[in-house]
């Protein structure tokens, strides 16, 4: 299994891009996240392969209003149905995924992640991973202590931030769970404003 970077191949982004949205349900909160990815201006866009199949990719992504110190990395990444693994914590025999002597896995948490997170490093940018809605909290703390290599440093912010780019705006799908390896300079609300602010998640 390898991760290649296609960032300049404008041509196979769109490919994948039409790929996933074809895939994906089309009432799926997130199928619109990967309309168009080769007019996305990604730092880094990798693909997951082995041999020759693409599992998975993902991009490096730094919006224009961001603080330039930070990036977010596993950007729209995308895992083909074939190659999902669904449990919480652990890996699948049946499916391809990271070595199964190491302490972490999946293939976004075990491959994508700690590559991503290296490159991040290399140029001296935070590196933070987004996950929209409070309801996904508890999962996504799940996957943070079960998946992720606890030495990468990423850790699971207390407060909701905005990642939309901009002025913040009462957006609920823009104000999301961070994972980081420390604080990000994005607008933040805490969890029990956010209730207030969205009352019910939708």
């Amino acid at each position: 299994m390898e991760i290649i970077d296609i960032t300049e191949d404008k041509f196979l982004i769109k490919k994948l891009s039409i790929e996933a949205v074809k895939n994906n349900n089309a009432n799926h909160r997130n199928t619109k996240n990967y309309i168009e990815l080769e007019k996305r201006d990604y730092l880094k866009f990798h693909i997951l392969k082995e041999e020759d199949k693409i599992i998975s990719f993902a991009g490096m992504y730094r919006h224009p209003t961001w603080p330039k110190n930070i990036i977010r990395i596993v950007d729209r990444m995308y895992t083909f149905f074939e190659f999902r693994v669904k449990n919480g914590n652990g890996f699948s025999s049946k499916k391809p995924n990271v070595n199964q002597n190491n302490d972490h896995g999946g293939l976004c948490s075990g491959k994508l992640i700690p590559h991503q997170h290296k490159i991040a490093k290399e140029l001296n940018l935070i590196p933070f991973v987004s996950i929209q809605l409070l309801s996904r909290r508890r999962v996504v703390n799940r996957w943070l202590n079960n998946r992720i290599d606890k030495s990468l440093g990423f850790k699971l912010l207390d407060e909701m931030h905005y990642t939309c780019g901009g002025d913040p705006k009462i957006n609920i799908l823009c104000w999301q769970n961070i994972l980081s390896t420390q604080e990000i300079n994005l607008p933040s609300m805490d969890i029990e404003m956010y209730n207030y602010t969205f009352k019910k998640e939708k």
